[in-house]
Parts: structure tokens; C-alpha cells; sequence
């Protein structure tokens, strides 16, 4: 099984909320291998979230695939966040692209893409946050049915529709 990743970059995050996600993406992680045999890890590959979940991948051994807008996804970055990257895209077993050079679009078509792949979302999301890429994917996940784990950064908790969904629910 895969499970994919969505969530804020790290300009959207303030100090706290970036302890509290790396302290909870390694548990979802551990937690989804091991109670529904989730085997690989989709990643965006963006500043932030993306880049933490696809960090767990390599450190749990797990499969990695990227799933990138287009090719210079990183120009403006900060080298530290280049360089972090180009070793997690060197890690993944694939590489997925939604266009071959920069539009708007591709964002939210690698998304989609990686909704198409995916047998679980995990949503690192404030939902103050009504628009942008995670509040899209967020809503397409609920209306596709996709089993969903939400890390509510504005209550401070974990929440997922799992005991209702067919594939993974009792």
C-alpha cells in the first residue's frame, strides 16, 4: 500500500508546529506500516512536509516515490534545501513529473497525481486555511473516499475516517 503526504510549507509554519510534526509524521508512519502493511511513501517533494515525510522514508527503509511539478521545482530555494532534496531524489525508486517546465497547473496536476496512486492521504493541515495545495487536496481525498489522517495544526490533533472506510475500517 502507499500512502501519500500533503501539507504547508515551511513560510506556513511557526516553530511549534514544525516540532509537533516531526514528532508525529514518524508515528503515522510507523503506525500506518504497521497496522495496514503501507510499504511506500508518495512525496511531492516540496519545502516542508513533503520533504520531512520523504526523510522518514529513507529512515524506515521504506519506498520512496517523487512526484515533482516539473524539473527546476527548486529554483529560489536555499542550497541546504536543495541539497536535502537531491539526496531524497536520489533515494526514490521513482520519479513521476507532471510537466517539463514551470506552470501553476503542475502543481496541482502532481497532486492529483499522487491522489491517483495512493491507497491513504496523511493531510498535515490547518484548516483556517481554506485554499492553497493542502485544503484542495484535502477535499478531493473526502470526496474520492480516500482513507485520510488529518494532523490538525490548529487543535493540535490527529484525526482519520479509517473505522468508515471499507478497505482499511473494521
Amino acid at each position: 500500500m502507499k500512502a501519500m503526504v500533503t501539507g504547508h510549507r515551511p513560510q506556513g509554519l511557526n516553530q511549534a508546529q514544525r516540532i509537533y510534526i516531526n514528532a508525529v509524521l514518524p508515528a503515522i508512519v510507523e503506525e500506518l506500516v504497521k497496522d495496514y502493511r503501507v510499504g511506500t511513501l508518495l512525496s511531492g517533494m516540496a519545502q516542508g512536509v513533503d520533504l520531512i515525510w520523504a526523510g522518514i522514508a529513507r529512515q524506515s527503509s521504506l519506498q520512496l516515490e517523487a512526484y515533482i511539478p516539473f524539473p527546476d521545482q527548486t529554483k529560489g530555494w536555499d542550497t541546504e534545501w536543495v541539497n536535502y532534496r537531491e539526496g531524497l531524489m536520489d533515494y526514490a525508486s521513482f520519479i513521476h513529473q507532471a510537466s517539463n517546465s514551470y506552470a501553476t497547473w503542475a502543481f496541482h496536476k502532481r497532486n492529483d497525481m499522487m491522489l491517483d496512486d495512493c491507497d491513504v492521504v496523511v493531510a498535515v493541515w490547518d484548516p483556517r486555511r481554506r485554499w492553497g495545495g493542502t485544503a484542495s487536496v484535502v477535499g478531493k481525498a473526502r470526496e474520492r473516499g480516500k482513507p485520510l489522517v488529518v494532523v490538525d495544526l490548529e487543535k493540535w490533533s490527529i484525526s482519520d475516517n479509517f473505522s468508515t472506510h471499507p478497505i482499511l475500517g473494521t
